[in-house]
């Protein structure tokens, strides 16, 4: 795990170091979601990569637990109409909850369509939201297969340099 790990975190770093700088969504964006950040990568005109990190911490004085996700997904835009763009889009995410209750190991498939708006004024500011299915594999304390309609990566507000 700590090898899928470290691989990710190279790949984004890499990523980051090799994007050029733009407007309207080309170039490097870093986002801020509830307990999220991710990094975008512009690939083409149509199309970037996204790697994000989530942290969340549960509990009161009895119980708490903590969860930690890693992963990334590749979209691709369907239609562009400034200031908005409607995209579809697909990936895979890691998440290990540890703690007091049980303790996990979530692996995911997912895809969807989005919506990323830039704000009046600026090429650089952007507000996306994302949602469409998801599977998911649980191991551990608790084990078993999830399938529904999620969220995917919620509310993001993004900057691009």
């Amino acid at each position: 795990m700590k090898k899928a790990i470290a691989m990710i975190a190279v790949l984004a770093i890499s990523g980051m170091l090799a994007g050029t700088a733009g407007a309207a969504g080309k170039g490097m964006g870093l986002g801020l979601g509830i307990k999220r950040v991710d990094a975008r990568i512009t690939l083409d005109d149509k199309s970037a990569a996204d790697g994000y990190l989530c942290f969340n911490n549960m509990g009161n004085s009895d119980f708490s637990t903590t969860d930690l996700t890693i992963g990334g997904y590749y979209m691709m835009k369907i239609v562009n109409v400034k200031p908005a763009d409607l995209h579809w889009l697909g990936g895979a995410e890691v998440a290990i909850t540890t703690g007091d209750g049980p303790k996990t190991t979530k692996i995911s498939l997912f895809g969807g369509i989005g919506s990323e708006y830039f704000l009046p004024g600026t090429e650089n500011l952007s507000i996306e939201v994302n949602a469409g299915v998801k599977f998911t594999n649980m191991s551990g304390d608790a084990e078993g297969h999830l399938f529904g309609l999620d969220r995917l990566n919620g509310v993001t507000f993004r900057y691009y340099f």
